[in-house]
């Protein structure tokens, strides 16, 4: 179906907006697949996209002008269309963000070692993991992690910018987590975890890695999607759990402290561990699933906005 018979059978702003919206898509699409740059390296737009686009909005404003008729609603759809297609074009000349997950990607592992390098090098100086420790993890663990990607202006693929993953703990574990026990006599954490197709109903939860690389850090839009993934891989958790678990986190830095203190985690244990430069301190928090979404939701961008807007 072509574009003005889509609109001319809309029956709402909100219908005409999206029908714009797939034909933006569509247009940039083409642009790109014939090989043009759409945003040049100045941030301006390419001349043709923006012919393309200025006849898109056009048709889109007469049609929702059409629609209801009033001039006083005529100069509002003008505004909101305005105020719609500068964002669209603002989307064009900065970097997006967007969270990738193992089901959707075949190269999902390939950029999760990517980013997991360089925050490793960027990060933790006081441990290292071979990549092959982190492949055979990802076998048996991987399916509860996401990554953050970022696509600059006129890029066609991303670069994987930071990384959430997410244990489910086997049901003695906590007490081993518990003044890093499991460490002192020689375990690894890989010990304490269940492999995905193992665990039972109401297995403790583990954030094991929240990571972000040193570029991109104190970003806003990827910290609203830390909180994205995070709420996506309990959504998974919860297609199988069914009772109440509990979630466990160890702070390693003082800005991961930080994140489980904002989150509403209770703090069980401290202890350092390494030997001279190397020491560092492990902080043990642990909260309940429910206690865990209500935070989440709490922290979540939408809400914020709408606890500001009632202060107002």
């Amino acid at each position: 179906m072509d574009y003005q018979k889509r609109l001319d059978e809309a029956t709402s702003l909100g219908h005409i907006q999206e029908v714009y919206n797939e034909a933006f898509d569509k247009a940039t699409k083409e642009m790109e697949d014939g090989g043009q740059q759409l945003v040049y390296e100045d941030g301006s737009i390419n001349i043709s996209l923006g012919a393309t686009d200025f006849s898109l909005m056009l048709s889109a404003e007469s049609h929702a002008v059409k629609l209801l008729g009033k001039k006083e609603k005529g100069r509002w759809i003008k505004s909101n269309f305005d105020s719609f297609i500068s964002q669209r074009l603002k989307e064009l000349t900065q970097t997006s963000y967007s969270i990738a997950s193992p089901a959707e990607c075949i190269d999902y592992a390939e950029l999760l070692f990517d980013v997991a390098r360089q925050t490793d090098e960027e990060n933790w100086e006081y441990f290292r993991e071979e990549e092959y420790i982190h492949a055979r993890d990802f076998l048996n663990y991987g399916y509860y992690s996401r990554i953050i990607m970022a696509r600059a202006p006129g890029e066609k693929h991303g670069v994987p910018v930071g990384y959430i993953q997410v244990r489910i703990l086997k049901a003695a574990a906590p007490q081993l987590l518990y003044k890093d026990f499991y460490h002192k006599v020689g375990l690894s954490s890989v010990d304490l975890w269940e492999k995905c197709d193992h665990f039972k109903e109401g297995s403790p939860v583990y954030i094991d890695v929240i990571a972000v690389k040193r570029k991109y850090q104190n970003n806003k839009a990827i910290l609203n999607l830390i909180h994205q993934a995070t709420v996506d891989i309990l959504r998974d958790i919860f297609l199988i759990e069914k009772d109440s678990f509990n979630i466990f986190a160890v702070g390693v830095t003082n800005k991961g402290r930080k994140m489980c203190q904002l989150l509403g985690m209770e703090k069980l244990s401290e202890v350092e561990r390494g030997e001279g430069l190397n020491l560092h301190t492990r902080t043990l928090f642990r909260s309940n699933i429910n206690t865990f979404e209500k935070q989440l939701v709490k922290f979540s961008p939408k809400n914020k906005k709408n606890n500001r807007n009632e202060k107002k």
